[in-house]
């Protein structure tokens, strides 16, 4: 009676081990619906490639960006012009010119080499995304890098430091601060 009772128990265990198996074994389900104040879609090396996000004006915004971080797109979508069935060309967000003070080479504790600087937002208003655009030079006048920085949301009268890490090549000697937008 033992023995058989000692069966018995062994096959339960098998099938409640399979059934558990084959259960977990299941695609998890997917959810009809994703809530989120934001949404950014990343690729294989976890950089951002798209944002779509509420901007401070209620509308929805989306932002696509090419391998360096660098916009190549955007859309801002306003929801009543939709909603009544017109067509209508979005606002343009206006860009400003900002200036970069205190730009100077970096090496941080671990001996990377970053151009680092400061951008005060002196607009009178925040600002939704603030881009600094840099090239790198040789002693001779060519160029052989370029860096780009970005950053969202710069309150009115804030000051963002800047960044832009340079790769160990030891040809740069100088570069240019191409240009400093706001928007």
């Amino acid at each position: 009676m033992k023995e058989r009772l000692w069966h018995v128990g062994f096959m339960a265990a098998i099938l409640a081990a399979f059934w558990l198996g084959s259960g977990l074994a299941q695609e998890p389900s997917t959810p009809k619906v994703i809530r989120a104040q934001k949404f950014e879609l990343v690729d294989a090396q976890g950089k951002t490639r798209a944002v779509l996000a509420i901007v401070e004006n209620g509308h929805p915004r989306l932002r696509l960006y090419d391998e360096n971080g660098k916009v190549v797109g955007k859309a801002l979508i306003v929801a009543d012009e939709l909603a009544a069935g017109n067509v209508v060309n979005p606002p343009v967000a206006q860009k400003v010119e900002l200036k970069a003070v205190g730009v100077g080479w970096h090496r941080d504790e671990y001996g990377f080499v970053s151009l680092r600087g400061f951008v005060h937002n002196d607009t009178g208003k925040p600002l939704a995304r603030v881009t600094v655009d840099v090239n790198f030079y040789t002693p001779e006048g060519i160029q052989v890098q370029q860096g780009y920085a970005s950053m969202g949301d710069l309150a009115e009268n804030g000051i963002w430091q800047f960044d832009i890490l340079v790769l160990e090549d030891k040809r740069i000697s100088s570069f240019k601060v191409l240009r400093v937008l706001g928007e």
